[in-house]
């Protein structure tokens, strides 16, 4: 059988972020940080966004490690 080459949801939703809402938040001046908290977050697409705008991607091994010390400072503190 062909596999099914139309785009999903998700792929439309990438699609959107990256030609009609990024070019208006560049045009705006606005920088966006982002995190992945899951190893199901598009890590590609916050990347893109990130990179775009002049700010920084956490990937999701980096996120779980500053959670974790956050947790371990505010315990001890």
């Amino acid at each position: 059988a062909a596999k099914d080459a139309s785009p999903t949801e998700q792929d439309k939703a990438r699609r959107r972020a990256l030609t009609e809402l990024l070019p208006r938040l560049q045009q705006a001046g606005i920088t966006i940080f982002t995190y992945a908290n899951s190893n199901q977050a598009d890590s590609t697409l916050l990347g893109q966004l990130a990179v775009a705008t002049n700010g920084w991607f956490l990937p999701e091994r980096v996120s779980i490690a500053i959670e974790f010390d956050l947790y371990i400072f505010l315990t001890i503190y």
